[in-house]
């Protein structure tokens, strides 16, 4: 990853002119495949363990999420980071009245190096050693189920149910955000018309109106009780429960 123009000239902006090194990574996976038989059904299956390298993260100096009153807005390269996990994905045959697809991941994202001395935002002031820190809006679990159910060969009923656990809102990792949960329903029946294929759908996100935050950055002391808190981070809800319906006609 290269350093973009207008990081470059923040930083010669700000009086700096030593150089940006690029970011560069580096993906380590190892994984097996496979197909299970179970009574008269086969399951698909794919297990991968991973581990990513990044060197010179390209950031701001005061901190990601700085550019607020009372952080720089510099770019410099501000340390290192891990990514550690696994995914597990199963897959059963599509071709049966029921069948399903689940992935699941386990992540662990820290600083292995942190070139930072300080965090300044707004009326927060001080030093913090993020290192051994997991990097923001990182979950340590994620889970999508998707179900179909085939009524007849024309009409499908699908759900999918989609988790992630709990996060950090910045490097600090003083503000927690809740994890959440919800499900999505669908329905979808094909026909023909003049010879040609014609979908029909419904479809409800989020069915039972769950409350929760999709993103969380942390810029400033934006309450300005000169405390890290809940009231701080700058979030971006979930719009709630969604009605779709539409068709795809085929011609």
């Amino acid at each position: 990853r290269t350093p973009t123009v207008d990081k470059i000239q923040a930083k010669l902006d700000d009086g700096v002119t030593d150089e940006i090194t690029t970011q560069k990574s580096i993906t380590y996976e190892i994984g097996t495949r496979g197909l299970l038989s179970i009574a008269e059904n086969s399951l698909e299956y794919e297990i991968a363990a991973f581990q990513m390298d990044s060197k010179n993260i390209i950031g701001y100096e005061d901190g990601t999420y700085s550019m607020s009153v009372g952080g720089s807005t510099t770019t410099t390269n501000i340390g290192d980071s891990r990514n550690r996990g696994f995914e597990v994905f199963l897959k059963s045959d599509p071709s049966k009245d029921l069948s399903f697809n689940l992935a699941y991941t386990y992540l662990k994202a820290k600083y292995t190096k942190h070139n930072l001395l300080s965090y300044k935002r707004g009326t927060i002031k001080g030093d913090f050693d993020v290192v051994g820190n997991e990097l923001p809006r990182t979950s340590n679990h994620t889970l999508d189920i998707y179900s179909t159910y085939k009524a007849n060969p024309d009409l499908r009923f699908i759900s999918e149910i989609f988790a992630r656990s709990e996060y950090y809102a910045d490097e600090t990792n003083q503000i927690v955000m809740p994890g959440y949960a919800f499900v999505n329903l669908q329905a979808r029946y094909d026909t023909a018309v003049c010879n040609n294929k014609l979908e029909l759908f419904v479809k409800i996100n989020n069915v039972f109106d769950k409350q929760y935050y999709k993103t969380a950055y942390f810029t400033s002391d934006r309450s300005g009780d000169g405390t890290f808190d809940n009231e701080d981070p700058t979030i971006t809800v979930d719009p709630g429960r969604e009605f779709y319906a539409g068709l795809k006609y085929t011609f």
